[in-house]
């Protein structure tokens, strides 16, 4: 079926295959080699999947690749949420509830490990709800230009609630509104102030 698709669709610029039980990574990789437009990808509660398929899905669609959902997915790691964040220009990415993701990791990672400055400029999106506490150490990380440079940021979800991110062109570096109050975790009045 994967292979037909790829094959007959070669322009799939889309491809949605949440809560589909039965598709397994070697699917997906006959997907990824066959749809060289892929660029917005959900694969949400797939829980065949794992890091080797996720790595194998970048290395082949790395240029193109730009949303990524893969809330839900439990064998998914910290590890193939560093490599989508290094190896992607990514505008959005919802790893919620993945339970081997954690969000501070994740963005220590990414900023230890990458060699361009602000590997996340370009994300407007971001979902970690329910992965791992998030702390103003994760937000500074995320957000910080010479850590992963998070400032173009429009919506961010953590913990159990929402943070929307108003940036415009005259804002201050890390400016937060917050729609809602109490962002639970451990993030603090001085983290949001940043």
């Amino acid at each position: 079926c994967a292979a037909l698709v790829a094959r007959q669709c070669p322009a799939l610029r889309a491809l949605n295959l949440s809560g589909c039980d039965f598709v397994t990574g070697e699917g997906l990789r006959l997907l990824a080699t066959g749809l060289i437009y892929l660029e917005d990808t959900s694969f949400c509660r797939l829980n065949r999947l794992t890091d080797e398929d996720i790595f194998a899905l970048v290395s082949s669609r790395s240029s193109t690749l730009k949303q990524v959902a893969l809330s839900m997915c439990d064998n998914i790691t910290t590890q193939a949420a560093v490599t989508l964040c290094l190896q992607c220009k990514l505008t959005s990415l919802n790893i919620s509830s993945c339970k081997g993701v954690n969000a501070v990791g994740l963005f220590r990672q990414v900023a230890d490990q990458s060699d361009r400055e602000a590997p996340l400029s370009e994300l407007t999106v971001l979902n970690v709800k329910n992965c791992g506490e998030m702390n103003d150490e994760g937000l500074r990380l995320l957000l910080e230009p010479n850590c992963c440079g998070a400032r173009n940021l429009e919506l961010l979800y953590v913990g159990g609630s929402k943070i929307i991110s108003y940036v415009t062109e005259d804002a201050k570096f890390g400016e937060f509104l917050p729609k809602q109050q109490g962002v639970g975790h451990k993030v603090t009045d001085a983290g949001l102030a940043r």
